[in-house]
């Protein structure tokens, strides 16, 4: 009886010190990372209703750290036009402003930080654009398995026949062209009460698109385009009040239902986009190229100043 105690005692022992000691490598792992000075140009995307000046905080710390390290925040659909135009339309401009912004810097290659809209904006351009010359993409807060929920500004200038329904009959009017074409948020609605799911991949079209929920000809070469990048980084967090859900930043989502009062919300693993490898999320996690970082408690905009989260889930990455 003696002689198991004590091997059951000296098992839990070992258990302990093993946790210590792979704590203390991450730990090292990312100061390492964190004093390494940052080489490679960024370029920053702001997020739904934001603009160029959101990073600014950010830049600076950056700058501070890096000197001499060249920057680029981009200015494409500011504040309330970002919300007020058509989600494709923008992803059409931004591209574009990374290319002059390329040209100003004199850069060639560079990564990506992307916020909010911005996240999924930025991820639908390196699927779409093949000759991007990106290395790491990191998104914070980005609104990547859809949105299901009218919320804070996006609440505020949204058309009146929209916020004067429930989410069950918003799908009558949100994916009629004239939404679409001057609602940025429709184009990333997705409705998931099941009999609403035809109207979702035939009337939407900026979504189903990038996450595979509707079939087109380009979609080898979009996942193709994406691969091409040494790093991605999903950051979300579970108290986000603008996001609905909130981790649809690590592409969680709501599971098909008959009915808003049955909603649930499962993990990237039970989702399409996942277990078919749409953009080749699968395949960078198996290769440990793509991280997902989930934190407890955080605003939907302090990814954009949080020291903490920069030092954590930002700087790191970056190297």
């Amino acid at each position: 009886h003696t002689y198991f105690m004590k091997k059951k005692k000296m098992k839990k022992t070992i258990l302990i010190i093993t946790t210590i000691v792979y704590i203390l490598l991450i730990t090292i792992h990312k100061s390492k990372a964190n004093n390494e000075a940052l080489k490679t140009p960024i370029i920053f995307v702001h997020g739904l209703g934001g603009d160029a000046g959101n990073w600014n905080i950010m830049v600076e710390r950056i700058k501070k750290e890096n000197p001499g390290l060249k920057t680029y925040q981009a200015k494409y659909y500011e504040n309330t036009k970002s919300i007020l135009s058509k989600i494709n339309d923008q992803l059409v401009v931004l591209a574009a402003e990374i290319e002059e912004a390329k040209t100003k810097l004199g850069i060639k290659e560079h990564n990506l930080v992307c916020h909010s809209m911005g996240g999924l904006l930025c991820r639908a351009y390196l699927m779409a654009y093949g000759n991007h010359t990106v290395n790491r993409y990191i998104s914070l807060a980005g609104v990547h398995a859809g949105q299901f929920g009218l919320t804070g500004q996006v609440e505020k200038y949204a058309p009146a026949i929209l916020t004067n329904l429930a989410r069950e009959n918003i799908y009558r009017f949100i994916y009629k062209a004239p939404i679409q074409d001057h609602f940025s948020v429709a184009g990333f609605w997705k409705d998931p009460l099941i009999n609403h799911t035809t109207i979702y991949k035939e009337e939407c079209d900026f979504l189903p698109i990038y996450n595979g929920d509707k079939q087109h000809a380009n979609a080898a070469a979009y996942k193709k385009n994406f691969l091409k990048l040494k790093k991605v980084v999903f950051n979300g967090c579970k108290t986000d009040e603008i996001l609905e859900p909130p981790l649809t930043a690590v592409f969680s989502y709501y599971a098909p239902t008959d009915a808003v009062s049955k909603l649930t919300v499962t993990d990237y693993t039970h989702h399409d986009i996942y277990n078919k490898d749409v953009f080749g999320l699968k395949t960078m996690l198996e290769d440990k190229r793509a991280s997902m970082n989930v934190i407890d408690v955080c605003g939907h905009t302090e990814w954009l100043f949080r020291e903490d989260l920069y030092t954590n889930y930002v700087r790191p990455y970056l190297n």
